[in-house]
């Protein structure tokens, strides 16, 4: 199945709301790329509703539940103090390698947004090319066909952005990929 891991070193422990903004960011990046990308999700309302009756709290382990059981991702989280890593395994390769590719671009332009606030690194990362036309872009397309109304759209929207910020925090002092073998 295809997989890989993203390991994060940090300058230090994070405390337990950053830490789990950085580990549900690439599970909530999935999920958007999953329904604004497939034509099983895109338009259909009820799929986008559904995640948003659900509610994004960090502690929630159950994926969106429109996700069809042969859609859903599984992730795993490994913590060793300042060492933490995600493996990820999903049988949408196609999926996985847009998250993959977006975190990475993240992890590229973390460096420059270093010292921003929150509201700057959204700004910054939604318009970076990877993130505006792999994700951003499908999935304001995906809303639009949804008929979903602007709060809805906007609170998903939200939620990208937090996903990628948390990805961008200034604690974070590295962020590295490996794609596992069979994965390609």
């Amino acid at each position: 199945m295809p997989s890989f891991d993203m390991v994060v070193n940090t300058r230090r422990m994070l405390r337990s709301t950053p830490f789990h903004r950085m580990t549900k960011a690439p599970e909530r990046l999935y999920y958007i790329v999953l329904f604004s990308t497939s034509p099983a999700y895109a338009s259909r309302a009820e799929v986008w509703r559904s995640w948003l009756q659900m509610g994004f709290i960090l502690s929630m382990k159950d994926p969106p539940s429109e996700a069809a059981e042969a859609d859903r991702l599984a992730w795993t989280v490994t913590s060793e103090g300042t060492r933490t890593a995600v493996h990820l395994s999903s049988p949408r390769g196609e999926v996985l390698e847009t998250v993959r590719t977006v975190l990475q671009a993240v992890e590229a332009a973390r460096p420059t947004l270093a010292g921003k606030d929150g509201a700057a690194k959204a700004r910054a990362l939604l318009a970076s090319k990877p993130v505006s036309e792999r994700v951003l872009g499908p999935a304001s397309r995906a809303f639009k066909a949804a008929g979903l109304r602007k709060d809805e759209s906007d609170t998903l929207a939200d939620l990208l952005a937090k996903a990628l910020v948390a990805l961008a925090d200034d604690d974070i002092a590295s962020v590295s990929f490996a794609v596992l073998a069979g994965s390609r």
